[in-house]
């Protein structure tokens, strides 16, 4: 049976280890007629200029975002309207942190939303078929690169040598990076913020990022007191602003670093720019390696 509709292109649900249900099937019974992936709340940061008119105005983040789904469920393969309301009850459960994968027109890149319930309703006024809305909030507004892109830095040590040898005869393809460097570029919108993980064996490893924009470079340098062993790695999540061992919450050594620019200011990379991050330290071999990973960040 085909699709009853070409638009959005890709609209799923899904839930991190959990169900997933694709709404442009025919055979899950929900007909969508509306999306509204909305604008962003503005958390405005003014207050009143003391003897003149008008407000001093320092505005310059987002808040949350309401994204609605609108359209009408009937009976389906997967039963009756009431197993419909049933398939979609777990991802309008506000415990659950649900995954909204779209794409509206097949010539833009497939994002993610992290949303959690926020209404839902649905309107009994017909034998046969039921008007029905579904509404969430996204606590982080910006909608991300399904695909998650890299980037590798590697020490300038010298008994450190890049790449890896393997018996294939085909052409390969592998992600950006390898030398004393790494270059990354967030495509989207808004601001983006990497997550970096730095592969033992290194002694003391530092993480150095920059970029320029309009001639003024913002830099950052995050060193660690600390040696990762071979086999482990450092976790640097730049959003959330942690760092654990293995990526293991148990395991923290945000105390461990060192910040070397103003305040303990993670790096981020703005729309459009060239980032450079570089990896520093001793005791480095084959395996050390910094990984950059990174999804371009959309207001749409």
């Amino acid at each position: 049976m085909g699709d009853y509709c070409s638009s959005p292109d890709t609209l799923t649900l899904s839930i991190p280890g959990g169900p997933s249900i694709d709404l442009m099937s025919d055979q899950q019974g929900f007909r969508v007629s509306e999306v509204d992936l909305g604008y962003p709340d503005v958390r405005e940061d003014v207050e009143p200029n003391a003897d003149q008119r008008g407000m001093d105005d320092y505005t310059r983040l987002f808040g949350a975002r309401a994204v609605t789904i609108a359209g009408f469920v009937i009976a389906s393969p997967l039963g009756s309207r009431q197993v419909t309301f049933h398939a979609l009850g777990p991802f309008l459960d506000p415990a659950a942190r649900v995954t909204l994968t779209y794409r509206i027109d097949p010539d833009a890149v497939v994002k993610t939303l992290t949303l959690r319930a926020a209404q839902s309703t649905a309107v009994f006024n017909d034998a046969n078929v039921s008007d029905a809305m579904m509404g969430w909030k996204a606590p982080d507004p910006a909608a991300y690169d399904a695909t998650v892109k890299q980037a590798y830095a590697r020490t300038s040590s010298a008994s450190q040598t890049g790449g890896r040898a393997y018996s294939w005869t085909p052409n390969r393809v592998y992600p950006a990076g390898g030398g004393s460097y790494a270059t990354g570029t967030n495509a989207g919108d808004l601001i983006t913020y990497p997550l970096l993980r730095v592969y033992g064996p290194i002694v003391n490893p530092s993480v150095q990022v920059n970029f320029t924009q309009a001639g003024a470079t913002q830099y950052w340098n995050l060193g660690f007191t600390y040696t990762v062993n071979a086999g482990d790695f450092i976790e640097i999540d730049c959003y959330a602003r942690t760092a654990f061992v293995n990526g293991d919450r148990r395991q923290s050594v945000y105390s461990s670093i060192v910040f070397n620019n103003s305040g303990a200011a993670f790096p981020f990379m703005p729309p459009g720019l060239a980032v450079t991050f570089s990896l520093f330290g001793t005791g480095a071999s084959t395996p050390t390696v910094l990984q950059v990973n990174w999804q371009d960040a959309y207001l749409i």
